[in-house]
């Protein structure tokens, strides 16, 4: 939170992986949002929203137990919320920690020199 401002920036991607396939269609679209925030009170929490279809999977990572605990408590009420929007399938997960470090991605390191 900027002091003083009540706003904050979220770092956020959004990608569409249609994994391969020539299928131009919704139901071969999966979509990836990632992000994560720094709650003073709560700490770092990250989160990983897969959608395909009528399909949302939710995982989020608190680096702080008690948040970890706070989140896992509410999982329950994002799932119907989610299933109340519409989708078939809700899956909510927790985690404790950071999640893994994704590998980058291909001509992500460009030797230019040589």
């Amino acid at each position: 939170l900027m002091p003083g401002t009540g706003s904050a920036v979220l770092p956020l991607e959004i990608e569409e992986d249609r994994g391969g396939q020539t299928h131009d269609g919704p139901q071969a679209r999966t979509w990836r949002v990632r992000f994560a925030l720094d709650l003073p009170p709560m700490g770092l929490i990250h989160a990983l929203i897969t959608m395909q279809a009528r399909s949302v999977t939710v995982m989020v990572w608190a680096e702080r137990e008690s948040t970890s605990k706070l989140v896992r408590d509410f999982a329950p009420d994002l799932q119907a919320a989610l299933a109340d929007g519409g989708f078939d399938r809700a899956e909510i997960d927790v985690a404790m920690g950071r999640p893994a470090a994704r590998p980058a991605s291909a001509g992500h390191y460009l030797d230019r020199v040589s």
